[in-house]
């Protein structure tokens, strides 16, 4: 069971999916600017804990307690029922415990709640398969599936999936596959990929190029593509690309010819909408989308960032003004107000 659960999840994976959306169904260009309210009033004492319980419940995650993490979370579940992320992470640490028939109810409970249930089938299906439970595993792995779980790469290699792997009647589903190309300077761009469901050679989709958070490296474009926006985009009938950062980086001018190339690739591969790309960054990629974007800016119908701005060398009004043609939407919360003052003079 690789899906250790995090508050931010949810949150992020809605958000993409309302910016690409609505991005998609946009033919003009501008900028936009969707600060996500927060909410004005103060939480009850009660509110007060169970946030107070999920920060709590997340630092033993980080270390591993999971014993401690339990009765916390235990606790939330009582005070607030339906919250799907502390039933989720309830599930993760019973079984992380070998508490399995325990972490089956809570699974199930977490499957319950749409922010949660995608990877919550994923987690049911694995303590499914450890118990010898192979019908109701391939069940449920099957509905994690159909509910858009893209993560191939976990399928093939979770421990707990096993047996699950021999069993006659399973089949590998498609979905996310780790690509390479190789660049001009003789290394590889690494890539994660997740077609449409029932992709057809011969009808033309969208295709998004996907920056992930943080340092951009395989673990972060993984992040990206199975929990931000491969799955969502996927199942709208998007390709996309979840991009772990070349040597040099993006912001270099080797990053913009590895762009390149990986450009004129994917037309060659395949039907890509109006001939031009999405272009997504989330925070730590933010500023590599940014520079990407405005660099191939005749090749970008639009970008989304949550949150992300330029860096300094892109934010001046010469760099700026490549985007004129461009749809761009930039998210992020209402009372992150370090990302706000950076998107603002980003635009």
């Amino acid at each position: 069971m690789n899906h250790i659960p995090s508050k931010l999840t949810d949150v992020r994976a809605l958000a993409f999916v309302i910016a690409l959306v609505g991005i998609g169904l946009a033919a003009n260009s501008g900028w936009e600017l969707m600060a996500i309210p927060q909410d004005d009033n103060r939480p009850t004492p009660a509110e007060a804990r169970v946030i107070d319980d999920l920060d709590a419940a997340e630092d033993l995650f980080n270390e591993q307690k999971w014993t401690e993490a339990i009765t916390i979370l235990t606790r939330v579940t009582k005070d607030d029922p339906d919250n799907g992320t502390a039933w989720f992470q309830l599930g993760y640490a019973l079984h992380m415990t070998d508490q399995i028939d325990e972490a089956i109810k809570a699974d199930t409970k977490a499957a319950e709640f749409p922010g949660t249930r995608i990877l919550a089938l994923y987690n049911l299906a694995c303590a499914y398969a450890t118990q010898g439970q192979t019908t109701d595993a391939l069940r449920t792995l099957n509905q994690a599936y159909a509910a858009g779980y893209a993560d191939t790469q976990s399928i093939q290699n979770d421990s707990d999936l096993k047996d699950l792997r021999a069993a006659p009647n399973f089949k590998m589903p498609e979905g996310m596959t780790l690509e390479e190309m190789k660049t001009d300077e003789g290394s590889q761009l690494q890539y994660y990929l997740i077609l449409p469901r029932g992709f057809d050679a011969a009808k033309t989709y969208p295709v998004l190029l996907g920056f992930p958070p943080g340092s951009q490296r395989r673990s972060a474009a993984e992040t990206g593509a199975s929990m931000f926006w491969g799955e969502q985009a996927a199942q709208r009938g998007w390709i996309v690309l979840s991009l772990i950062v070349p040597d040099g980086g993006w912001l270099r001018a080797s990053g913009n010819a590895v762009m390149t190339k990986l450009m004129k690739q994917l037309e060659a591969q395949y039907n890509i909408e109006g001939g031009k790309f999405y272009v997504a960054g989330c925070s730590g990629g933010g500023a590599s989308s940014f520079r990407i974007a405005i660099d191939f800016a005749d090749w970008v119908h639009a970008l989304v960032g949550l949150p992300a701005n330029a860096e300094s060398y892109d934010a001046d009004e010469d760099r700026l003004s490549k985007l004129v043609k461009v749809r761009v939407r930039l998210l992020c919360g209402g009372d992150d107000r370090g990302w706000l003052m950076g998107i603002r003079m980003s635009g």
